[in-house]
């Protein structure tokens, strides 16, 4: 460009091939679209609501400029998912003070889902998902069953205590064994078989 004096060229550097440009940031979320959807429609229970949380998450992502390329899928995860809990907070507070101040996991915790568990629990319709379980339940299961984050982490981003996450994952287990497993075997016995392993650990 002319108007720069030759000083100013040398100030300018190169991007960091490390890091992701807004079209390969755009490009990952439409790759991903599906599976974006399903954590927020299952954290939301809206699809409406979910399609938004997806478009806002993108356009918040295209503005950061040190999002490695090696981490996008997660990002793009991570994004949807916080842009997501912001629209059932408050349900989510509430769920956690009206059913689970009281009640705890009589288990030594659960374990996350697998690879393969996480995989066959999307083929699950995520409305579905969501009109069954409570705002917490559910949103744990995405956080801690199928994005692996820790309890400590679940609550933090929660603001709800550790029992009451702990509680709400083991919830939405014991409603998974004994509610989803079985419908699985009569649609996707595939799908069962995969999902089973972890939930019938109760």
């Amino acid at each position: 460009m002319f108007w720069f004096k030759k000083n100013d060229a040398r100030k300018i550097s190169p991007r960091d091939p490390r890091f992701a440009s807004a079209a390969e940031i755009r490009e990952t979320f439409e790759s991903l679209n599906e599976e974006l959807l399903w954590l927020a429609e299952v954290i939301t229970g809206n699809a409406g609501v979910a399609a938004d949380c997806v478009i806002n998450a993108t356009k918040l992502s295209e503005s950061h400029s040190t999002i490695f390329r090696d981490w996008l899928a997660q990002w793009a995860h991570k994004a949807t998912i916080r842009v997501s809990l912001d629209h059932v907070r408050a349900r989510i507070s509430r769920a956690a003070e009206e059913k689970y101040q009281h009640v705890h996991c009589s288990h030594a915790g659960h374990e996350v889902l697998s690879s393969a568990e996480a995989a066959a629990l999307q083929q699950w319709p995520a409305l579905t998902l969501a009109a069954q379980l409570d705002p917490l339940s559910r949103t744990v299961l995405i956080l801690r069953g199928v994005e692996h984050a820790a309890v400590q982490d679940c609550a933090l981003n929660l603001s709800v205590p550790r029992a009451a996450v702990l509680a709400a994952y083991c919830s939405a287990v014991g409603w998974l064994s004994r509610g989803t497993v079985s419908q699985f075997h009569e649609r996707e016995p595939m799908f069962a078989r995969d999902l089973a392993p972890s939930l019938q650990k109760l």
